[in-house]
């Protein structure tokens, strides 16, 4: 069950269950490498199954095209009022 429906963008270039368990280490040790790690913990959320939480929007098989496409999800979501506070945006 979603608990919240503020959003954390980030690219990847591994596989998305590799992200997943970096997300679930940052967040069992209290490291805020991540946006997400913080938020979770802050807000009390449960951190979820990785089929309920995480969300590839768009496969980029050029990797020039990672950071412009992530800070255009960035921007995009938080101009919709949708991104986790701690993010930076």
């Amino acid at each position: 069950m979603q608990t919240c429906n503020k959003v954390y963008v980030g690219q990847k270039k591994e596989k998305l269950t590799l992200r997943y368990k970096e997300h679930v280490c940052y967040i069992e040790s209290n490291d805020p490498q991540s946006a997400y790690a913080p938020h979770i913990l802050q807000n009390r959320h449960e951190c979820g199954l990785l089929k309920d939480v995480m969300t590839l929007t768009k496969p980029i098989r050029n990797a020039y095209l990672l950071i412009p496409k992530e800070q255009l999800e960035v921007h995009t979501t938080h101009k919709e009022g949708n991104l986790i506070p701690e993010h930076k945006h």
